[in-house]
């Protein structure tokens, strides 16, 4: 086809029918092909006087309205001979993809097709090949695997990270001796200067994950489930020559196989990037091509993609991966600088490609509930504004007839351009500063009491400050009013509190600035500021943002370590103050002093802090430990539950459904995981990252910072020694919370799952009598501990509830919790030799 475009005002020749379709008559009916595996239910449609049509297959059998041969090439097909069997070597049995190593096999390895595993394939079956072993392939995703995954896989996790389980479900009865499952925790891509270039969380997360599904020991297969970092070529060296000396291979052996790898991936670079070309050639003499801007795990595998290319290609378009497209040569860091996900800025390379050229049109191609891609998408829209461009979100329950409808309604738009307007170039995200600034107010929204703190220590040098009002019904509606309705609840809330926040009467958006702290971790929170700036700027507000990041411990520009101090010192204070308040309001006998002996003791930490500093606070905090042992008590003793999870909604009670009160309400006592907790794992975390950079005066300041810190610590929780228990007052080492965690999860994976697993770990060994995890709906940090935690269950014989919070009233919400809390109150006497009435 000439292009698309060609069509341009011949309504005549469009096949979509639109809302005139209401009024024909049509006949329907359904039967199953029994053509493959696959099984696929048809639907027949059939309209008078025009051809039957078919949809629900996963090939074009039933399509009489496909290309003749060779009008346009499969591009989509090609790339996965490349990806699969480059060479032509490989055997398929039963679907399954066997390479043979030149000799005899030393064992079987298998590789699951699915997720990111599906393009290191070429790299690894060479590694593993030249190290004497077989490799085995998973099939293709069909319908059996994807049956297998949901009846096993996460609930909460995405499509493509479910049928994971189905992939390694097929390889365990296909006679392998070991699994090769590593976590992959970033991508090498030496063209960006960010600190970091991640995966997906789920793909970080997914031996973790697979060994809380499946018992690989009881089936008699060994695992390797080694963290690769491809970002970091140092790291990744010992790594690769970790696995190559368990598999018992020398280093004469190691370096042929990394050789043999590397050209293997190298040659299914070069051979794909050749693919590009041709395509481009194709569009430039006047086809039109629409690249498919997803994540390649999502639009290489034809049953995830419900084989959309296949479908473009029989409507005349030309279907162009996005890693065919030379995306490496563009700066995506300049426009932003803090996407962390490799596949995040491949897909916005894509879009300033398809931005910048009048022939290349771009599909946006997502799964539900894909946490990435909500922030993602963002970007897309800042970076194409006026360009049409189409999204597409599949699942497990979508069908073929909608996509194909929608696939050719976008056609039609297309076609019914007169111009092709380039769209200008996205405004870089100027308004984000990294220190403060005195000659504005800064408005920080409320995440919890500890916000208070904040504000002190900045009062103290001499900002002025203001904590906005906690969250309500009011944010949580804005919010969903501005966002596209896949991002996690914190970003939901605090944009809906920014936005009450610029309706002010009088607000000064030049006088004003918002503080919002972020990360580099693989989580979405790194997004929230640069996507609350775009979702402002569309609605005509410019107004700074101030961040500081985890990667560099909150480190603040200009005030260094006294700021850092004094700000420890008041997290520290509001996490005893609130010890004392969950101690102490379970047992009141007047309801409500509790919470008002509180409310009085915060207003003093803040005042405290941010008169006179440090001393002052440190001077405060006897009398009001003191006033809290006045609160009348009742006798008696109440199971005692830790509760873990998401920092925010954790520690948000409009969020999670003032989770602590209605524990205590139905008979419990609470204590919810410190905010110390992060702030010591971040500095823990700089000090790793410095010796690996081997930046040795880096790492020794960061060092002895841990040690001033950790003496600042015990200061204060000896200011309340008389008023709390020992385990109330001391925090766990960040070393100890970390080896507890790592049977479960590797400390290679940066970020809140390793806190909240080994916190969990470090309650069960100290007397609490049962775990809440508490994560927002699509947490993808959340669902990995969700995975992982019927292992701990197991393990500690402890209870435990995982519960999920989108800002929904939760119906079931007490009857859950009371029988959680029954099966505590089982557990408390258990354990502390009581009889069970």
């Amino acid at each position: 086809m000439g292009g698309r475009a060609d069509r341009q005002g011949d309504d005549s020749m469009t096949k979509f029918k639109g809302f005139d379709l209401t009024q024909q008559k049509y006949g329907t009916r359904n039967f199953s092909c029994q053509g493959c595996s696959n099984v696929c239910r048809i639907s027949e449609v059939v309209f008078p006087d025009e051809r039957p049509f078919y949809h629900g297959s996963r090939c074009d059998r039933f399509d009489a309205h496909h290309l003749e041969e060779g009008t346009l090439p499969d591009l989509f097909s090609a790339r996965q001979a490349i990806v699969f069997d480059r060479d032509g070597t490989g055997e398929t049995t039963d679907g399954m993809l066997r390479f043979s190593p030149p000799g005899t096999a030393r064992g079987v390895i298998g590789i699951p097709r699915a997720l990111s595993m599906r393009d290191l394939t070429p790299f690894f079956c060479e590694f593993f090949r030249s190290l004497g072993y077989e490799v085995v392939i998973s099939p293709e995703t069909n319908r059996e695997i994807i049956r297998s995954s949901l009846s096993g896989a996460p609930p909460n996790a995405c499509l493509p990270a479910k049928v994971m389980h189905g992939h390694v479900a097929s390889l365990l009865d296909a006679g392998i001796d070991t699994m090769f499952i590593p976590a992959l925790i970033d991508v090498a891509n030496p063209n960006t200067t960010t600190p970091t270039n991640y995966n997906c969380p789920l793909v970080q997360a997914q031996p973790y994950i697979l060994q809380a599904e499946f018992d690989f020991a009881a089936r008699g297969v060994k695992t390797i489930t080694t963290p690769l970092h491809f970002y970091r070529r140092e790291l990744l060296d010992r790594e690769i020559a970790s696995i190559a000396r368990d598999l018992g291979a020398g280093k004469r052996e190691l370096a042929r196989a990394r050789d043999a790898a590397e050209e293997a991936a190298a040659d299914m670079r070069r051979r794909i990037l050749a693919l590009g070309h041709e395509a481009l050639e194709i569009v430039a003499d006047g086809a039109t091509g629409i690249v498919i801007m997803s994540r390649l795990y999502n639009s290489t595998d034809r049953m995830l993609s419900l084989d959309l290319p296949k479908k473009l290609r029989s409507l005349g378009v030309l279907a162009i991966p996005i890693d065919a497209l030379r995306w490496e040569e563009i700066d995506v860091d300049q426009l932003y600088p803090f996407m962390q996900w490799h596949a995040g800025k491949r897909i916005l390379a894509a879009a300033e490609i398809v931005r910048k050229s009048d022939r290349l049109w771009g599909l946006y191609l997502s799964h539900f509930n894909c946490g990435p891609d909500s922030f993602i998408v963002h970007y897309v829209r800042e970076t194409l504004k006026s360009k049409p461009f189409l999204t597409i979100e599949l699942d497990e329950h979508s069908a073929d007839a909608g996509v194909l409808t929608r696939l050719e309604a976008y056609l039609d738009s297309i076609g019914a351009l007169t111009q092709h307007p380039r769209p200008p170039q996205p405004r870089p995200l100027t308004g984000i500063k990294r220190g403060f600034d005195r000659t504005k107010k800064i408005y920080i929204p409320y995440m919890c009491d500890h916000n208070y703190a904040i504000t002190g220590a900045l009062r103290h040098y001499g900002y002025t400050t203001e904590v906005l009002p906690p969250p309500d019904e009011e944010s949580l509606a804005l919010g969903r009013e501005n966002s596209s309705g896949g991002e996690c609840l914190p970003f939901i809330l605090t944009t809906g509190d920014l936005l009450k926040l610029i309706r002010r009467p009088g607000f000064d958006t030049n006088r004003s600035c918002i503080f919002m702290a972020t990360s580099t971790g693989p989580c979405r929170f790194c997004h929230y500021f640069s996507t609350q700036t775009i979702i402002l700027r569309n609605l005509g507000v410019d107004i700074d943002f101030i961040t500081i990041e985890s990667y560099d411990a909150y480190t603040v520009k200009d005030l260094g370590t006294p700021f850092r101090r004094a700000v420890w010192y008041g997290l520290g204070a509001v996490d005893l103050l609130q010890k004392l308040l969950w101690g102490t309001r379970p047992y009141e006998r007047k309801k409500g002093e509790s919470n008002s002996v509180y409310q009085e003791s915060l207003q003093k930490v803040e005042a405290a802090l941010g008169e006179g500093g440090i001393r002052a606070l440190l001077q405060a905090l006897p009398a009001i430990g003191e006033r809290f042992t006045r609160i009348e008590r009742t006798e008696g003793d109440r199971p005692l539950i830790g509760v873990v999870g998401e920092i925010y909604v954790r520690v948000n009670p409009f969020s999670n459904a003032n989770l602590v009160e209605l524990i205590e309400e139905l008979g419990g006592e609470a204590r919810v995981a410190s905010l110390e907790e992060w702030m010591s794992y971040t500095l823990y975390k700089k000090a790793g990252d410095s010796l690996i950079r081997h930046d040795w005066p880096a790492h020794i300041k960061t060092r002895l910072e841990r040690a001033v810190l950790a003496r600042d610590g015990h200061r204060l929780a000896r200011t309340f020694k008389g008023f709390l228990s020992d385990r109330d007052r001391k925090e766990a080492p960040t070393e100890e919370i970390i080896a507890h965690s790592a049977p479960y999860i590797s400390e290679a994976y940066r970020g809140e799952p390793v806190l909240t697993v080994g916190k969990a770990i470090e309650y069960a060994h100290t007397g609490f009598d049962g775990i809440i995890n508490v994560l927002p709906f699509s947490c993808m940090p959340g669902t990995m501990v969700s995975a992982v935690s019927s292992r701990v269950k197991h393990d500690f014989d402890i209870p435990w509830l995982n519960l999920t919070f989108d800002g929904q009233e939760q119906t079931n919400l007490r009857t859950r919790l009371e029988a959680f809390l029954h099966q505590t109150e089982f557990h408390r006497r258990a354990t502390h030799a009581h009889p069970v009435k």
